[in-house]
């Protein structure tokens, strides 16, 4: 081959891998920015519910977009071959390049320099990183639970505590301090309740255990016995509550939190769920992809955006046969040496029909020449 066919082949590899990476990055931007705006938007309202305390809600988002956009990535990098090729072929671009000896083969191999690396690194994240991250975010999230933070009471809404022993109702919470308006408190004792009311409730941290408590300012305490009909009344200009951690909603299930290391060889049905689950995100990267070329496949004339809806079906049918799976392994009910590679040998299998009916049977080694113009 000549050095300039040559260097105009290296070139036109650039053109498609640019352009594979810009479309991909692209949608990835986007559905991103989609569900984890929803996710924001639904933990700020648990936040401002009492369900978790404020200083929670950075790194659960954080968690939510790292475990997001891991999830995520397989269908944008099927959307964006889709794109990109859709656009080339649309604005004739592909058809020119073909005619320099760019077969199809060749786009898999540009390709391969996108996904193999994606691939990679969904590798290391799915099996290494979020489960990881899991597991510091749980630990924040179990410590706010047993850390009582007076931000963590929801203003006109009862929260309790985990034991249930404990119910306290603010009718204001003023902004930027650690600080209540219209406190009650209740909590049940053997035999009888305490209640309390408060102008106003402060946070106070104990210098030597840093614990933190609440501190009732200008309130009545009632103290009652059920059987003896007993009732005191006390008035406190200050007191000092050590109020247990309040209930924090659970985000994680304990499978997501454990190493990958320690699912291997298990025999609990569930572990090894949620263990092909964590390899099934680089396969996915991978297989799509491969199907995303021949779906691209179309003449200029012919909309792009039908081939991504079509596309959009296909990841659909593909992620819910891996749900089914994934259901009957957790059950016991589906053998773990077949687990998910029946969905996958699917995949594979639809691939090669569509490259066989499109492209041939030689269409890895298809090169077409150009055409040479006779000189004058």
């Amino acid at each position: 081959m000549p050095s300039k066919h040559r260097s105009m082949l290296l070139i036109v590899d650039r053109l498609v891998l640019r352009e594979v990476t810009l479309a991909t990055f692209a949608v990835l931007g986007v559905l991103l920015l989609v569900v984890v705006g929803h996710s924001f938007v639904k933990l700020l309202d648990d936040v401002m519910r009492g369900e978790y305390p404020p200083g929670v809600l950075g790194p659960l988002l954080a968690m939510a977009v790292l475990k997001f956009g891991v999830e995520l990535t397989p269908l944008g990098l099927m959307l964006g071959v889709i794109l990109a090729l859709g656009r080339l072929a649309r604005d004739h671009e592909l058809v020119a390049i073909q005619g320099l000896g760019f077969g199809y083969g060749r786009i898999y191999r540009v390709l391969a320099l996108l996904v193999f690396p994606v691939t990679a690194a969904l590798a290391w994240l799915s099996m290494v990183v979020v489960p990881g991250v899991v597991r510091a975010t749980d630990a924040l999230v179990r410590e706010a639970e047993h850390r009582p933070d007076i931000a963590a009471i929801a203003e006109g809404r009862f929260t309790r505590s985990p034991d249930g022993r404990w119910v306290v109702f603010s009718e204001q919470k003023l902004r930027g301090e650690k600080a209540l308006n219209g406190v009650f408190v209740h909590r049940r004792l053997p035999g009888g309740f305490e209640i309390e009311t408060a102008r106003r409730a402060e946070q106070v941290t104990d210098p030597e255990t840093g614990e933190r408590h609440v501190m009732l300012v200008g309130g009545r305490r009632v103290v009652g016995h059920v059987e003896r009909l007993d009732y005191n009344v006390l008035r406190f200009d200050r007191h000092v509550l050590r109020v247990p951690g309040l209930v924090v909603k659970r985000v994680f299930d304990d499978r997501e939190s454990l190493p990958s290391a320690a699912l291997l060889g298990g025999d609990d049905p569930k572990l090894q769920a949620e263990l092909q689950r964590r390899i099934s995100v680089p396969l996915a990267a991978a297989l799509l992809s491969l199907l995303a070329v021949p779906l691209a496949h179309g003449g200029p004339r012919q909309g792009r955006y039908g081939r991504v809806a079509l596309a959009i079906l296909a990841y659909l049918v593909y992620s819910n046969l891996n749900v089914i799976a994934l259901s009957e392994l957790s059950k016991g009910e589906l053998p773990v040496w077949i687990g998910l590679w029946p969905v996958q040998v699917l995949i594979m299998l639809v691939t090669g029909g569509l490259v066989l009916r499109q492209y041939g049977v030689g269409w890895l080694r298809r090169r077409p020449q150009p055409k040479r113009v006779a000189a004058s």
